[in-house]
């Protein structure tokens, strides 16, 4: 499974665009799981809570977004779909 999930992964590195939202969306992230883990319980569940509420959602975006690349026309939707056949 995650042999086929790099091999996607490297596939679209080849196009800029995709390549600069991937590293966004992943970044991104990381920063929020990482203003997660560095709050304490003590200082307020709600506060984590928020943090990983917007990693969700910040993950879902960049799917739903990712996602529409793949049916968009053009270069960028092509290449999503060629790619996808891993």
């Amino acid at each position: 499974m995650s042999f086929y999930f790099l091999s996607f992964l490297l596939c679209l590195i080849s196009d800029f665009a995709l390549a600069s939202l991937i590293s966004f969306e992943a970044m991104s992230c990381s920063l929020y799981f990482y203003m997660l883990n560095s709050v304490s319980f003590d200082s307020g569940f709600y506060f984590s809570s928020i943090f990983l509420l917007v990693a969700v959602c910040e993950g879902v975006l960049g799917l739903s977004i990712f996602t529409s690349m793949g049916f968009s026309p053009g270069k960028t939707g092509s290449m999503v779909r060629s790619c996808s056949k891993f």
